[in-house]
């Protein structure tokens, strides 16, 4: 008898154990919400890095190898006497060849992913010749770059991003002064485009290129990439 009431205090005291743990993880596990969020911009912040890497580095093969004059951000075939835009400002006729045209380029178009962007349909915007400034210093030349950017969905994924260029996640706000017209395309998630030739900054100023900064006085959050610089 004196066993039996041993085992069965032992099997009690072994439930509670197992029931205390057990309420300790569920706690755990809905604190840790956030985490998930976080790991999950994480993961999509690193591999957006490496997407505008990849089409940075074919834009210049491409620049290189098929001797056009200007690589068009969308899927067009090559043109031999196409408007492209010069970095002062004026129009030109030249060839072309878009970046997404599986006959010359491979890069797919793979759109980045929707957690990341604050309009999911808004993939890149691609600014033919706009000119940026890093820490106060012309990237290149005075003359206007090509420069791929994007608006992010917050703040997180903007410090994530940092943190896969330069190690580290601090943030950063971009200044502006002048304004011009910039040429561009502006590329949604379904392939579709739209030329947009917008008023924008003259010396867009980032502390950091390429990086993401918040914008003086709003809550959007930017990715600027210099592609080509003159």
């Amino acid at each position: 008898m004196k066993s039996q009431k041993g085992n069965a205090l032992f099997l009690i005291l072994i439930a509670v154990a197992l029931f205390a743990a057990l309420s300790y993880a569920v706690t755990q596990s809905g604190r840790s919400g956030g985490g998930v969020d976080k790991e999950q911009a994480i993961i999509s912040a690193s591999n957006f890095v490496q997407q505008m890497n990849y089409i940075r580095t074919e834009i210049q093969r491409l620049y290189l190898m098929d001797e056009v004059d200007q690589i068009v951000f969308d899927a067009s075939a090559y043109n031999a006497s196409n408007t492209y835009y010069l970095p002062d400002g004026t129009d030109g006729t030249g060839r072309t060849v878009g970046l997404f045209n599986a006959t010359d380029s491979s890069v797919p178009f793979v759109p980045p992913s929707s957690d990341i962007l604050k309009t999911p349909n808004a993939a890149w915007i691609y600014f033919y010749n706009m000119r940026v400034k890093e820490g106060g210093i012309d990237r290149g030349t005075a003359d206007r770059d090509e420069v791929l950017a994007t608006v992010l969905s917050s703040e997180t994924v903007c410090r994530q991003i940092n943190k896969g260029f330069h190690g580290t996640d601090s943030l950063e706000i971009a200044t502006s002064s002048g304004a011009l017209t910039s040429n561009g395309i502006f590329l949604k998630s379904d392939g579709s485009t739209f030329l947009i030739s917008t008023t924008t900054s003259e010396d867009l100023d980032v502390t950091r290129l390429p990086g993401c900064s918040g914008i003086a006085g709003g809550t959007d959050f930017s990715v600027y990439f210099p592609i080509k610089e003159n």
